[in-house]
Protein backbone atom coordinates (compact mmCIF):
# COMPACT_ATOMS: atom_id res chain seq x y z
CA UNK A 1 0.00 0.00 0.00
CA UNK A 2 2.75 2.46 0.92
CA UNK A 3 4.65 1.80 -2.30
CA UNK A 4 1.52 2.64 -4.32
CA UNK A 5 1.07 5.81 -2.31
CA UNK A 6 4.72 6.70 -2.82
CA UNK A 7 4.37 6.27 -6.60
CA UNK A 8 1.36 8.58 -6.65
CA UNK A 9 3.25 11.20 -4.61
CA UNK A 10 6.25 10.95 -6.94
CA UNK A 11 4.04 11.38 -10.02
CA UNK A 12 2.19 14.31 -8.47
CA UNK A 13 5.47 15.90 -7.46
CA UNK A 14 6.31 16.45 -11.12
CA UNK A 15 3.31 18.77 -11.35
CA UNK A 16 3.62 20.46 -7.97
CA UNK A 17 6.13 22.51 -6.07
CA UNK A 18 7.82 19.44 -4.50
CA UNK A 19 11.54 19.86 -4.53
CA UNK A 20 14.21 17.27 -5.14
CA UNK A 21 14.54 16.56 -1.41
CA UNK A 22 10.88 15.62 -1.07
CA UNK A 23 11.05 13.36 -4.12
CA UNK A 24 14.21 11.69 -2.80
CA UNK A 25 12.64 11.18 0.64
CA UNK A 26 9.56 9.62 -0.94
CA UNK A 27 11.67 7.29 -3.06
CA UNK A 28 13.77 6.35 -0.04
CA UNK A 29 10.66 5.42 1.94
CA UNK A 30 9.38 3.40 -0.99
CA UNK A 31 12.63 1.46 -1.33
CA UNK A 32 13.19 0.79 2.37
CA UNK A 33 9.62 0.01 3.45
CA UNK A 34 9.84 -3.79 2.88
CA UNK A 35 13.02 -4.01 4.98
CA UNK A 36 11.59 -1.81 7.73
CA UNK A 37 8.39 -3.85 7.80
CA UNK A 38 10.24 -7.18 8.05
CA UNK A 39 12.56 -5.81 10.74
CA UNK A 40 9.62 -4.59 12.81
CA UNK A 41 7.95 -8.00 12.62
CA UNK A 42 11.15 -9.69 13.82
CA UNK A 43 11.68 -7.20 16.65
CA UNK A 44 8.09 -7.70 17.79
CA UNK A 45 8.67 -11.49 17.64
CA UNK A 46 5.53 -12.08 15.62
CA UNK A 47 4.50 -15.33 13.99
CA UNK A 48 5.85 -15.34 10.42
CA UNK A 49 3.07 -14.67 7.94
CA UNK A 50 3.68 -17.89 5.99
CA UNK A 51 3.12 -20.15 9.03
CA UNK A 52 -0.33 -21.43 9.99
CA UNK A 53 0.05 -22.09 13.72
CA UNK A 54 -3.23 -24.01 14.09
CA UNK A 55 -2.32 -26.37 11.22
CA UNK A 56 1.16 -26.88 12.64
CA UNK A 57 -0.24 -27.67 16.10
CA UNK A 58 -2.75 -30.11 14.63
CA UNK A 59 -0.02 -31.89 12.66
CA UNK A 60 2.20 -32.03 15.74
CA UNK A 61 -0.50 -33.60 17.93
CA UNK A 62 -1.34 -36.18 15.22
CA UNK A 63 2.27 -37.22 14.58
CA UNK A 64 3.55 -37.39 18.17
CA UNK A 65 2.07 -40.51 19.74
CA UNK A 66 1.96 -40.53 23.53
CA UNK A 67 1.51 -36.80 24.01
CA UNK A 68 -1.69 -36.36 25.99
CA UNK A 69 -1.94 -32.63 25.25
CA UNK A 70 0.08 -29.76 23.80
CA UNK A 71 -0.48 -26.25 25.15
CA UNK A 72 1.42 -22.96 25.49
CA UNK A 73 2.51 -23.52 21.90
CA UNK A 74 4.41 -20.51 20.55
CA UNK A 75 6.13 -19.82 17.23
CA UNK A 76 8.11 -16.67 16.45
CA UNK A 77 10.79 -15.41 14.12
CA UNK A 78 14.10 -14.53 15.78
CA UNK A 79 16.04 -13.53 12.66
CA UNK A 80 15.34 -13.52 8.94
CA UNK A 81 15.96 -17.28 8.64
CA UNK A 82 15.57 -18.54 12.23
CA UNK A 83 12.09 -19.57 13.38
CA UNK A 84 11.72 -20.69 16.99
CA UNK A 85 9.04 -22.83 18.64
CA UNK A 86 8.28 -23.82 22.22
CA UNK A 87 5.54 -25.92 23.79
CA UNK A 88 4.30 -27.53 26.99
CA UNK A 89 3.57 -31.20 26.39
CA UNK A 90 1.48 -33.28 28.76
CA UNK A 91 2.71 -36.88 29.06
CA UNK A 92 1.92 -39.90 31.21
CA UNK A 93 5.32 -40.25 32.95
CA UNK A 94 8.98 -39.16 32.81
CA UNK A 95 10.07 -42.03 30.57
CA UNK A 96 7.42 -41.04 28.02
CA UNK A 97 8.53 -37.41 28.26
CA UNK A 98 12.13 -38.12 27.26
CA UNK A 99 11.04 -40.16 24.24
CA UNK A 100 8.34 -37.70 23.18
CA UNK A 101 10.57 -34.63 23.64
CA UNK A 102 13.07 -36.17 21.23
CA UNK A 103 10.30 -36.82 18.67
CA UNK A 104 9.05 -33.24 19.03
CA UNK A 105 12.55 -31.88 18.41
CA UNK A 106 12.84 -34.10 15.33
CA UNK A 107 9.41 -32.91 14.09
CA UNK A 108 10.45 -29.26 14.29
CA UNK A 109 13.82 -29.98 12.72
CA UNK A 110 12.00 -31.55 9.75
CA UNK A 111 9.87 -28.42 9.26
CA UNK A 112 13.02 -26.22 9.46
CA UNK A 113 12.34 -24.72 12.91
CA UNK A 114 14.71 -24.38 15.79
CA UNK A 115 12.97 -25.90 18.79
CA UNK A 116 13.66 -23.98 21.97
CA UNK A 117 12.01 -26.10 24.64
CA UNK A 118 9.50 -28.83 25.38
CA UNK A 119 8.37 -28.71 28.96
CA UNK A 120 6.61 -31.70 30.41
CA UNK A 121 3.37 -31.06 32.22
Amino acid sequence: MLSSLARVVIRLSAFSSFGKCERMATELIQLTWPLLSESAMILLQTVPTHIEVEDLLETLTKEIKGALAVHEFHVWQLTGDLIIASAHIQVQNLQDYMRIAEKVKEFFHNVKFSFKSAQGA
